[in-house]
C-alpha cells in the first residue's frame, strides 16, 4: 500500500495517538519539512529531465506566498519588541503551512490511482465509526468517557482524542471522502454511513461541526440527486448552520465578555490598529510561540489575568486563528493572506475535473477549516494537514477517475474513425 494512505490515517488518528505517545504532537511540523524537501528535489529532479512540475496556475500562489512572507517579516526587522529569530520563523512555518503542505502533497502523491487501495480505506472508516457508534452505546448504559461539556443537552466526546473538536474533524473528512468516491463510481452517496456520523458529530458536541455537516448534507443529497438547484435553495441550506451556531458566535464575538477567544479577537484589532501598517510582528500575539516565549503584549494589553491567557495557565492563546493573524500581520496582512487563501480555491477549482459537484467535495474540507477558523486554530494546528490531505486524496481520485473516462473517449474515437474508414 502507498506511503500516503500510511500517511493520511497516521494524521487522521495523530491526536489520539498524541494522548499516549507525546512526540506524534511534532507529526505535522515533520511532516511539513519532509514533504517539502521531498517535493523541492522530486520538482529539481523533473526539470532536469524537462518534465514541468510546476503549473502555470501555480505560479500567482507561489508569488503571493512569498510576498506575504516578506510582508510578515519586515515588522520584525526593525521593532524593538519582538520574539526569538527561531521562533518568528517557526510561526511564518506555521503560517505558510496549508499552502506548503498542499502543493508539497500534490506535486509527490499525485502519481498512484489510489483507488485501488479503496476497499481497504472504506473498510477502516466504516469499521471505525461502528466502533465509535458501539462505544457510545456502551457509555449511555455505564457511563466511563470523559464528558468535556454539554452542547445541545448532550454530553461531549471524545473518543479518546484530546478534544471533542479533533474527533470531528477526523469524521468530516472520512465522510466527506467516502463520499466522494462514491459518487464519482456509484454516482450515489452512502446515506447511511452518512446518517451514522451525523450521530457521532452530535455526540462530539461542537456546534460549528454540527452545522456545517448538516448544511454539507443539504447541499450534496440536492446536487447529487436533483443537480439543478434553484439559487434560494442554496440560502435555505445555509439556515441549519446558522441555527446551530448563532448563540455560540454572538456569546464569542459580539458580547463584551472575558472568554479567552473574543478577549483575544478584540485585543487583536487594538494592536494592528496601533502597530499599524505591519502588525506587532510573528510570534507575539495569538500563536504557538507568543505562549513558549511569554509576550508582553498580553500584559501591556492587560489580558494576562483572563483565564487561559496567564503566563503561568496560557492554554487559550491559540484558540483564534484570525486574532493571531490580525494582531502580528496587521489589517494590510490579513488582507493579503484572504487573497491566499483565495487563490488556492481557485487553484483548486483549476486543478481539478470534472463538474461542479467534484469541485463542491473537493473544496468542502477547506470550507470546513475557512468556517471554523474564527473559533479555532486549525489553519496553524495538525488540523490541517488533514484536512488538506483529504483534498489532495481527493485530487488524486478526480484526476485518475477522468483522465480513464478521456482515455476511453480518444479510444473510442479511434475505434469510431477506424470503422467509418
Amino acid at each position: 500500500m502507498n506511503l500516503f494512505i500510511y500517511l493520511f490515517f497516521m494524521v487522521a488518528f495523530v491526536n489520539f495517538l498524541k494522548v499516549k505517545i507525546s512526540i506524534f504532537d511534532y507529526l505535522d511540523e515533520f511532516l511539513l519539512f519532509f514533504l517539502l524537501c521531498w517535493a523541492l528535489l522530486s520538482t529539481l529532479v523533473n526539470e532536469l529531465y524537462g518534465k514541468k512540475t510546476i503549473k502555470n496556475v501555480d505560479l500567482g500562489l507561489i508569488a503571493l506566498t512569498l510576498i506575504l512572507a516578506v510582508w510578515s517579516l519586515i515588522p520584525n526587522m526593525f521593532a524593538v519588541l519582538r520574539s526569538t529569530v527561531f521562533l518568528q520563523l517557526y510561526t511564518l512555518m506555521v503560517l505558510l503551512k496549508f499552502v506548503i503542505i498542499y502543493l508539497s502533497s500534490r506535486t509527490v502523491f499525485m502519481k498512484r490511482n489510489y483507488a485501488k487501495d479503496f476497499r481497504f480505506i472504506k473498510g477502516i472508516c466504516y469499521s471505525y465509526s461502528l466502533i465509535c457508534l458501539t462505544v457510545y452505546v456502551l457509555n449511555m448504559i455505564h457511563p466511563f468517557m470523559h464528558s468535556f461539556d454539554k452542547r445541545l443537552g448532550v454530553p461531549s466526546l471524545s473518543y479518546g482524542f484530546s478534544h471533542p473538536a479533533q474527533f470531528a474533524t477526523t469524521i468530516i473528512v472520512f465522510t466527506v471522502v467516502i463520499s466522494y468516491f462514491d459518487y464519482l463510481y456509484k454516482k450515489r452517496l452512502p446515506i447511511t454511513y452518512l446518517l451514522i456520523n451525523f450521530l457521532l458529530i452530535v455526540t462530539a458536541g461542537r456546534t460549528t461541526s454540527i452545522g456545517f455537516y448538516l448544511f454539507a448534507l443539504i447541499v450534496l443529497i440536492l446536487l447529487v440527486y436533483y443537480k439543478r438547484i434553484p439559487f434560494y435553495m442554496y440560502i435555505f441550506t445555509g439556515i441549519p448552520f446558522y441555527i446551530i451556531a448563532k448563540d455560540r458566535t454572538m456569546n464569542q464575538f459580539f458580547i463584551d465578555n472575558d472568554e479567552a477567544r473574543g478577549v483575544l479577537l478584540r485585543t487583536s484589532v487594538k494592536i494592528a490598529t496601533d502597530y499599524f501598517p505591519f502588525g506587532s510582528g510573528l510570534g507575539l500575539f495569538g500563536s504557538h510561540a507568543s505562549r513558549l516565549n511569554y509576550s508582553p503584549l498580553y500584559q501591556k494589553y492587560n489580558i494576562s489575568g483572563v483565564w487561559g491567557l496567564s503566563k503561568t495557565n496560557p492554554a487559550f492563546i491559540t484558540d483564534s486563528y484570525w486574532a493571531m493573524t490580525i494582531a502580528e500581520l496587521g489589517f494590510i496582512g490579513v488582507i493579503l493572506l484572504l487573497a491566499l487563501i483565495v487563490m488556492l480555491f481557485l487553484n483548486i477549482i483549476n486543478y481539478s475535473k470534472g463538474t461542479r459537484i467534484d469541485k463542491f467535495f473537493i473544496l468542502l474540507p477547506l470550507l470546513y477549516a475557512l468556517l471554523t477558523s474564527p473559533i479555532d486554530s486549525v489553519f496553524v494546528s495538525n488540523g490541517i494537514v488533514l484536512l488538506l490531505f483529504a483534498v489532495i486524496f481527493m485530487l488524486n481520485l478526480n484526476l485518475h477517475y477522468y483522465k480513464k473516462i478521456e482515455f476511453k473517449g480518444e479510444q473510442n474515437e479511434k475505434i469510431y474513425k477506424k470503422a467509418n474508414y
